[in-house]
């Protein structure tokens, strides 16, 4: 009976002894893994942490039109964000993107730029502007033109430094040659008129003949001759109005019929008759009982 229960103590002996064997190599891997781990995590390089975005003290604007005031000067699109209203929002961006891109493309003198405008009508001022940078930015004193191939005419022996001073660039510096009629071309001009004014016969070229501007109550026509080979423009075409009849009489009706096709300055007149033989005529209103009394008309 001894000796059975002795077993029985052995049995349960080796049981526990093996139970806490088995937990320690557990309990051990488990402590050695979370070394391990720790180890490798001091090995790893810190991360750059990303910088937080620029924040726009939006609450220092007292108004949207100061944000956008101040947007536009600075060229910082970001300050658009503290536009409430969406539509101004896309708005001020747009302008600040739009004058970004005017600047840069002026600038590098690249009219690929003009093209990632959003506004139609400031993308077409911005070819515009770097079409004419070339004489802007660069001071050039051009003795000699190449003879007009495709148009073009590329200057000879120029000087080419930028306007801030820096180095020289390499660039080409073309101008049209080919006949264009200019900014008086269509237009229709008041009798007064004495000249074009501000507006050009020819955008390119020159005029033949050399002062085309129409006489009153005329159209008159011109072409641009090219530059050195270039062709001739179509025909250009302006306009200009006849006089009118200056001055009135109260009580007075005009004579129908005379007071077209002046190509003078004309005087109205105070007349007793239509019949009579001169242009802008009045005759006082009789059918109200007005009679011509010197220059006006009397009851």
């Amino acid at each position: 009976m001894e000796r059975k229960k002795n077993k029985k103590f052995f049995i349960i002996m080796f049981i526990l002894i093996v139970f806490f064997a088995v937990s320690y190599m557990i309990l051990k891997n488990k402590m050695d893994g979370d070394e391990q781990v720790a180890s490798q995590r001091k090995e790893l390089p810190n991360k750059k942490v990303a910088p937080q975005s620029e924040r726009i003290a939006c609450d220092t604007y007292s108004s949207e039109k100061e944000v956008m005031e101040s947007a536009i000067s600075t060229g910082n699109e970001k300050i658009c964000s503290c536009v409430r209203d969406k539509s101004f929002k896309d708005a001020c961006q747009g302008v600040v993107l739009d004058l970004n891109l005017y600047s840069q493309a002026l600038r590098g003198h690249d009219e690929n730029l003009c093209n990632e405008m959003v506004s139609e009508s400031r993308k077409s001022a911005c070819f515009a502007a770097v079409k004419n940078s070339i004489p802007d930015l660069y001071k050039s004193d051009v003795t000699q033109w190449s003879s007009c191939e495709n148009g073009k005419q590329l200057a000879m022996n120029w000087t080419n430094k930028t306007r801030d001073g820096g180095e020289n660039e390499d660039i080409d510096l073309t101008r049209d040659c080919n006949g264009k009629c200019g900014t008086a071309n269509a237009k229709e001009y008041n009798a007064t008129d004495s000249s074009f004014g501000e507006f050009q016969p020819c955008a390119v070229g020159t005029s033949n003949p050399s002062n085309p501007f129409p006489e009153p109550g005329n159209n008159n026509t011109w072409i641009c001759e090219g530059l050195d080979g270039g062709r001739n423009s179509e025909n250009c075409v302006a306009s200009r109005k006849f006089y009118t009849c200056s001055g009135d009489f109260p009580n007075a009706t005009p004579c129908s019929g005379d007071s077209g096709d002046l190509i003078v300055p004309t005087k109205s007149i105070l007349v007793d008759s239509c019949n009579v033989n001169q242009k802008c005529k009045y005759v006082c209103d009789s059918s109200r009982g007005y009679r011509r009394q010197n220059n006006i008309c009397v009851k």
